[in-house]
């Protein structure tokens, strides 16, 4: 075999080649990204140069020139200032700084160098209008008295912000620590969030942002909180969460993404509101992300959109859901029907909820003002392979009752299938391919109370005060089962006998579940579903 051996100019010329290839791999600022409108979130995903496993992956971002270096307590704003039009990158030195905000400029990378604390909040805005959502919606809106000035700005979004390395200290008195109005191509990167305050009210998120958003993410974050989302999108596209960590019991929820329907708008001007138009939230990826914690009323992902990826997340506490979606009719243009389809929930570790995936109508905005041509559609999710500890159900649709329901003219978001639910493991067993819960077999299959979730000492105790306070039968025919498995059972639980008056209590619970799977209200009468009982 033969071996050609470089000499002189010849491997200078071979080194040269080498580092000017690896120069061109690492991303010139923050790359513009879009999604692939034509695909599945999945299959976008899975060729994302941010996504680990993609053959595609250089998570490698350069930052431009010229460099300004800042020792603590020096200003960031004044050193915004004085950048040049094209932009360049600050370089923060070990110590504290306060916030800034940056208008109508593109280009900008802040980072830490060091242990860097911020105790103030960035805020982003593409032109100078996007700073005040209001007058900034009645500026462009084609509903109302359009200022050419701002939608001139408004069609050329600003782009190519990196933040890293930073931990933002919310004193326990800011509810925010980046601010996004109208840009496009941001990356924040190994940034801690923590000391924030949650008011209680509304929905914003450390992270925060509106008014049109595209190509926004967090990798290795650590959202410590408190507030009410760990992060707040709305009208995102082509945007997520890579290896974040959430302390979700500090929060109200993980991550929200909403649809800002207020900035659905003919960009391209062509006579028609286009999908990468629509400001659902689209393309929304959170891989790879932990959950610490309990939080039995939130959940680690809610979102108004299509084409969700919830993929190989740890949720190590409990939540009252994985993945929620809402409905949302559009008042921008009466000829669109927004479609939330593509929830997609995959290969996750979670150890306890009470739903994998509720897809709910029951927000004040589900029924559709008569002028509204075309109701809201939802629904085909996959759930596939993830592993629960404990999950009584997959999926879950459900329409509550409202006020606005008995509207003249009123309609509802309307479901559609199929949903693909498969190779999903509850408490250890594999459940049948569409099944969305656990069932008991022809034969009861026992597990260990801790198996799925109880704890053994207070399930005992439980039966010991009911022995102590029922009647003659008493715990002898109870039978206690969860995720389909017999945790418990008396002595005697095969024994026939009439339950008299105790129907009533079987036939309330139904009907309660009834009402909360949306299948009828407390209004519904019986002759509706069975015909035999209406009078002649």
């Amino acid at each position: 075999m033969q071996r050609t051996v470089l000499r002189g100019a010849s491997l200078a010329a071979v080194m040269l080649t080498g580092l000017a290839t690896l120069a061109m791999a690492a991303h010139q600022g923050v790359p513009r990204i879009d999604p692939d409108y034509a695909a599945e979130v999945d299959q976008w995903w899975a060729t994302h140069p941010f996504n680990p496993e993609s053959p595609e992956h250089d998570p490698r971002i350069v930052s431009p020139e010229p460099v300004v270096r800042l020792t603590s307590g020096q200003s960031i704003q004044d050193a915004i200032d004085k950048l040049p039009e094209g932009g360049g990158t600050i370089r923060l030195g070990p110590g504290e700084y306060g916030g800034f905000q940056l208008i109508a400029r593109s280009n900008v990378h802040i980072i830490a160098e060091g242990r860097v604390v911020v105790k103030g909040a960035f805020r982003y805005a593409g032109n100078r209008w996007a700073v005040d959502y209001g007058p900034y919606d009645r500026a462009v809106s084609r509903r109302g008295n359009r200022v050419k000035e701002a939608w001139e700005a408004h069609k050329r979004p600003t782009r190519n912000y990196y933040i890293k390395g930073i931990t933002f200290d919310g004193g326990g008195t800011l509810t925010t620590a980046v601010v996004l109005q109208r840009v496009y191509d941001v990356v924040i990167d190994d940034c801690v969030f923590e000391n924030f305050h949650n008011p209680k009210a509304h929905h914003p998120g450390t992270i925060s942002g509106h008014e049109g958003l595209n190509n926004v993410w967090c990798r290795n974050c650590t959202f410590r909180g408190a507030g009410v989302y760990a992060s707040y999108l709305d009208g995102a596209h082509g945007s997520g969460m890579i290896h974040c960590t959430v302390e979700i019991d500090r929060y109200n929820g993980g991550f929200l993404y909403l649809t800002n329907d207020d900035f659905t708008e003919d960009i391209n001007e062509n006579g028609q509101t286009d999908r990468e138009e629509e400001r659902t939230a689209k393309y929304i990826v959170v891989y790879a992300c932990t959950y610490n914690g309990d939080n039995r009323g939130g959940c680690a992902l809610q979102a108004t959109g299509e084409n969700v990826l919830f993929m190989k997340n740890k949720v190590n506490g409990t939540l009252r859901y994985l993945v929620g979606c809402d409905p949302r009719w559009t008042d921008s243009d009466p000829e669109i029907c927004y479609r939330f389809y593509g929830f997609k929930v995959i290969g996750n570790a979670v150890k306890a909820v009470t739903d994998a995936v509720l897809l709910s109508r029951n927000l004040a905005l589900i029924s559709c003002p008569p002028h509204i041509k075309m109701a809201p559609r939802m629904g085909k999710a996959t759930i596939q392979g993830n592993t629960l500890e404990s999950c009584p159900r997959l999926l879950k649709e459900i329409t509550l009752p409202h006020p606005d329901m008995r509207k003249e003219g009123a309609r509802m978001a309307e479901f559609d299938g199929p949903n693909v639910i498969r190779n999903n493991t509850i408490a250890g067993k594999l459940i049948p391919e569409g099944d969305v819960m656990a069932f008991p077999g022809r034969d009861w299959e026992e597990a260990a109370p801790e198996s799925q979730g109880v704890n053994p000492k207070a399930l005992a105790e439980a039966v010991v005060h009911l022995k102590a306070n029922s009647g003659r039968d008493g715990v002898n025919e109870l039978a206690i089962v969860r995720n389909g498995g017999l945790i418990w059972k008396g002595t005697d639980i095969d024994k026939v006998h009439g339950v008299w008056s105790a129907t009533k209590s079987f036939t309330s619970t139904a009907l309660g579940l009834l009402v909360d799977d949306g299948k009828c209200t407390l209004d519904t009468l019986a002759k509706d579903h069975v015909p035999a009982l209406a009078k002649d």
